[in-house]
């Protein structure tokens, strides 16, 4: 398990739900061109883009740090959708969405791509505007029921009523992490992965898709076998215009699964992103 050593000066400027790492991992970004917000996956917390901002250049990368892990270990986690959404709006609306001199772009994987999803909604409702929404290794909303997911030997797992099956489905699932292998880094880790599955298997999306009216793209590691091709592919009826999917090659490691790519292989994500944005800004000052 990755933690930060303590939260840099430009994090302490968002506060508490932004850590963007330690100093010798990050620099400020005095006029940053746009803004990354970045929702981490199920079980991870912000230290999983605390490598992007050295290769994103003028994109000011800021990732969420949820309540319960890590630089926010004594807090109450937090496990509902709903009350999640609230708190980062109330938490970053002053210094991030409510900046007109800045624009943003909002993107999470797996987990994380939900909680983009329903972030970037809950903006829209109110007549905040992201420049687009980036999602990365999940469904979309309307097949995020339990039916739909693509583990048909146990696609619950914070139900599993023992440690012992908890860990055997984990790894079948996500592979044998050599870092969670002590009973008492298991001990530490599981009612925070229990937490974050019990989220990501309760939350109710819409029953058919929701156009947002705002670019959407969705991505994927070739091989993550989290969400299908097909299901990848009907995130394109969430944005006007839906760009994708775009699927990565890359290399994970010997243990591990493509769906961890965004730790282990991010390069072809980040030059995709970093040509994205590009792109986003030149066509909205034509």
């Amino acid at each position: 398990k990755k933690k930060t050593t303590g939260m840099s000066k430009a994090s302490k400027k968002y506060g508490i739900w932004i850590d963007q790492g330690p100093p010798s991992q990050t620099s400020e970004i005095k006029n940053p061109s746009l803004r990354l917000v970045c929702f981490p996956p199920a079980g991870m917390g912000a230290w999983a883009f605390h490598g992007w901002q050295a290769k994103l250049k003028d994109i000011e990368v800021l990732p969420i740090e949820l309540p319960g892990r890590n630089t926010r270990m004594i807090e109450a986690r937090i496990n509902n959708m709903e009350e999640l959404i609230k708190q980062v709006l109330v938490a970053l609306s002053p210094t991030i969405f409510q900046d007109k001199s800045i624009p943003y772009v909002i993107f999470g994987h797996s987990l994380g791509g939900l909680m983009a999803y329903e972030l970037t909604s809950a903006l829209l409702r109110r007549g905040d505007k992201p420049k687009a929404l980036i999602v990365s290794g999940v469904r979309p909303p309307h097949l995020s029921a339990l039916k739909y997911d693509t583990d048909k030997i146990q696609p619950s797992l914070a139900s599993l009523p023992t440690s012992e099956l908890f860990w055997e489905h984990f790894e079948r699932r996500y592979g044998a992490n050599p870092d969670l292998q002590s009973t008492l880094i298991q001990h530490y880790v599981e009612p925070l992965l229990r937490n974050d599955f019990y989220l990501l298997e309760h939350y109710q999306g819409p029953l058919s898709p929701h156009n947002l009216k705002i670019p959407v793209v969705a991505c994927c590691a070739s091989g993550d076998d989290r969400c299908s091709p097909e299901q990848l592919s009907a995130w394109s009826s969430y944005g006007s215009p839906s760009v994708g999917p775009h699927f990565f090659q890359t290399t994970p490691l010997p243990w591990s699964t493509p769906h961890r790519y965004i730790v282990e292989s991010p390069q072809p994500l980040l030059d995709f992103l970093s040509s994205f944005c590009a792109d986003l800004l030149l066509s909205s000052s034509c």
